[in-house]
């Protein structure tokens, strides 16, 4: 009686190890497959990851990067179907089920004419009655990878005792507006004979750009700055 007792608690208790092995593996999450796909004019990536394919349990939190060319904008990521989940660079979702994501960027917003050379006259006013103009001054502008402008304005000053420098404006923002593009930029520290030239910090930039023409106007330190080009022929 006692070993029929015995038997039928070790039968009890590998069945109950069972059933807690079942259940263990019917709470395991799913697991879902992440695509994604880069339009022409970038890349993408699965953040932390540095793949564009992988497996992921069923709720994790996933973080899909896209990264534009230069020449190129992010416009936004669309599904299988084409439709826009976000139209944010890095888009953070929780996965629910298999996703294939394409990053899609737009090859026509920023102006492929560039870099360029611009030649043309720049006025400064030192704040006094009297304004100097500095003719045939050359301006280079580049656009740098993060899509923001740069500017080398050779041969330049800012003031009569100056010597002549070669200035260069980083971090210039572009717009777009129809056909025009327009560009500003704020507090930003010059560069001038290998380092930063504070005493001449640009504010409140702005001007327009065009494949034939520049105009810009800026305050360099306390004077006024105004200059208008035509583009260089090659």
């Amino acid at each position: 009686m006692k070993y029929n007792f015995l038997i039928l608690a070790l039968i009890a208790l590998i069945t109950l190890a069972v059933a807690c092995e079942n259940e263990k593996e019917e709470k395991k999450p799913e697991s879902f497959i992440l695509t994604l796909i880069a339009g022409e004019g970038g890349s993408v990536e699965i953040e932390g990851y540095d793949v564009t394919h992988s497996e992921f349990e069923e709720g994790m939190e996933i973080t899909a990067k896209a990264i534009s060319d230069i020449y190129y904008l992010f416009e936004n990521w669309t599904d299988n179907e084409k439709n826009v989940v976000s139209e944010n660079e890095n888009f953070t979702f929780k996965i629910s089920k298999d996703e294939t994501l394409t990053a899609n960027f737009n090859p026509d917003w920023l102006p492929n004419w560039l870099p360029a050379i611009y030649v043309g006259t720049l006025k400064v006013n030192e704040n006094t009655a009297n304004e100097f103009v500095l003719e045939n001054v050359e301006t280079e502008i580049k656009i740098m990878e993060n899509n923001f402008l740069l500017l080398n304005i050779l041969k330049v000053k800012f003031a009569e005792p100056m010597p002549l420098l070669d200035i260069t404006i980083e971090g210039i923002e572009l717009t777009k507006s129809e056909d025009v593009y327009s560009f500003y930029g704020n507090e930003i520290i010059p560069i001038a004979m290998g380092g930063p030239f504070p005493d001449f910090i640009i504010t409140e930039m702005t001007g327009t750009l065009t494949p034939t023409t520049i105009e810009f106007s800026m305050i360099c330190g306390s004077r006024p700055v105004n200059y208008s080009g035509i583009v260089q022929n090659n």
